[in-house]
């Protein structure tokens, strides 16, 4: 019944306020709903999983990312013992760890351990516990737990890893360092010691003068004020390496010569925070590079002070070089100037000696070598004198044919001479045969060399049947023998 004392007005006020408690439900309400939904949203997409168990280990909650994580739906797992999910192994630390845990309050504990996901497969976990059995609102071990698996198949990757490089570093013959922007050794491999005879622990404690030469001091030093310069102008290159040859000292005193492939390294931000570098011993290669340069330096005072011309070309003729000798005959005053005015041996050669050095060119790089060809050269001023030529073929070290040196010596005047004495030769023996009279060439040993028509005459024999065969005492009478060997010593023996 309606309460007589209370007026319209208190009426409607305290509807009014029913209205507004009812509205603060519903808002409440709403509000909880939201939190519910938001609470599950992030529990269902969290890389944890959120579990509750009692005193006894049994899932009394587990959060929606569970599935996702391990393959079981929460309803699988609520109820059962949170132990059957654990590997056989790790099982009596888990049991223990957690009877242990259950005498503390409030205190998070971490721990790991590996379980089994419903695939089959073996997972590593990672989380913390607290018991929250006291607290009435929760009365639970909460735990929570997240998959390290990857996490920690990437560190054991990272460990083989550096194992790997540790052991190809303490093996390795060549020498692995690393410098900081100081220029100072921070770490060097065990390779050291066989290669300059310092332990890698001498060597961090040493100064750049004391591992280094004077002279490669500077060397080193140019090159790291260089990148310096490039890096505060901007213009460092993470890809840039540098091939450096350096004299290092040995314990021992004696200096060896070192190659050393440096790069920079650099952090996260880019910026320059050192130098690592490969170093072999390179001292025999010096030793013959010296040699071959002191060969070569040789080889050159040979060529350049033969009398003779020496040229070395192509196969196809093209001149490659050529001594000084071979330009003053030529007719120019230096070598320079006799190779751009000739490019080829044929721009030397008559027509005849072209065709012939055609044909020969390809058979001294077949044979390795030929001799004495003689060519008819034409010189600057267009003058042809007659060469006598000995080749050789300069091979590559697979043994492949790659030039050709050619000696080339003038004998125009021995040709001149040559010439000259026959044309000597056959004059007196025009005069020999043709002078009407008995001549003879008579030897030392009293041999007849040579006769002429007139003694073939006279003696009835013939020309090759006397010299060479018979002597002159055989066609004297024996009566004037004795006379004509008195008379033949006495005019061998005046003057």
């Amino acid at each position: 019944m309606r309460d007589p004392a209370r007026t319209n007005h208190e009426l409607l006020e305290e509807i009014a306020l029913l209205k507004g408690r009812i509205k603060e439900l519903e808002q409440g309400e709403d509000a909880l709903r939201k939190s519910e939904e938001y609470f599950r949203v992030i529990t269902q997409n969290s890389s944890d999983i959120l579990f509750t168990v009692d005193e006894l280990g049994i899932v009394t909650y587990v959060s929606p990312s569970v599935e996702r994580i391990v393959g079981y739906t929460p309803g699988e797992l609520v109820g059962t013992s949170t132990f059957d999910l654990f590997i056989s192994d790790d099982l009596p630390r888990a049991t223990h760890n957690f009877s242990q845990a259950l005498l503390s309050k409030d205190v998070d504990i971490p721990n790991s351990f590996r379980i089994r996901h419903k695939d089959g497969t073996e997972r590593i976990m990672e989380g913390t516990g607290r018991n929250l059995m006291h607290n009435p609102a929760i009365a639970s071990f909460v735990v929570n737990v997240r998959d390290i698996t990857e996490k920690k198949r990437a560190e054991e990757a990272l460990r083989e890893s550096e194992g790997r490089y540790k052991l190809v570093a303490e093996k390795m013959t060549d020498m692995v360092w690393i410098l900081d922007m100081n220029l100072r050794t921070v770490y060097v491999s065990p390779s050291i010691q066989k290669l300059l005879g310092f332990t890698p622990e001498e060597r961090i404690t040493q100064r750049l003068d004391e591992q280094i030469t004077p002279s490669s001091i500077h060397v080193a030093q140019d090159v790291w004020l260089r990148e310096l310069a490039l890096e505060q102008q901007g213009q460092g290159d993470p890809e840039r390496s540098v091939t450096l040859e350096l004299e290092y000292y040995r314990k021992d005193g004696s200096t060896r010569w070192i190659e050393s492939l440096v790069s920079g390294i650099r952090n996260d931000q880019g910026l320059l925070t050192g130098f690592h570098g490969v170093s072999r011993d390179v001292s025999e290669r010096k030793k013959a590079e010296k040699a071959l340069k002191e060969s070569e330096n040789l080889y050159r005072t040979l060529v350049e002070t033969s009398p003779d011309s020496i040229i070395m070309y192509s196969p196809d003729g093209t001149i490659i070089s050529a001594n000084t000798p071979t330009a003053i005959t030529y007719g120019t005053s230096s070598v320079v100037e006799f190779l751009q005015e000739v490019k080829t041996v044929f721009d030397l050669l008559t027509e005849d000696s072209k065709a012939f050095a055609m044909v020969n060119i390809p058979l001294t790089m077949n044979e390795g070598y030929s001799h004495k060809n003689e060519y008819q050269v034409r010189l600057r001023d267009g003058r042809l004198i007659a060469v006598e030529i000995n080749s050789s073929v300069v091979r590559t070290e697979d043994g492949e044919p790659r030039a050709i040196i050619s000696v080339i010596r003038d004998i125009q005047e021995r040709k001149e001479t040559a010439e000259a004495l026959l044309a000597s030769e056959t004059r007196y023996q025009s005069i020999f045969e043709n002078t009407g009279s008995v001549m003879l060439l008579i030897e030392e040993d009293m041999t007849i060399s040579f006769v002429n028509a007139e003694f073939e005459k006279l003696s009835g024999y013939k020309r090759e049947e006397i010299e060479g065969k018979k002597k002159w005492v055989e066609f004297i009478n024996k009566t004037d023998l004795e006379k004509m060997v008195r008379l033949h010593w006495l005019r061998r023996s005046e003057p």
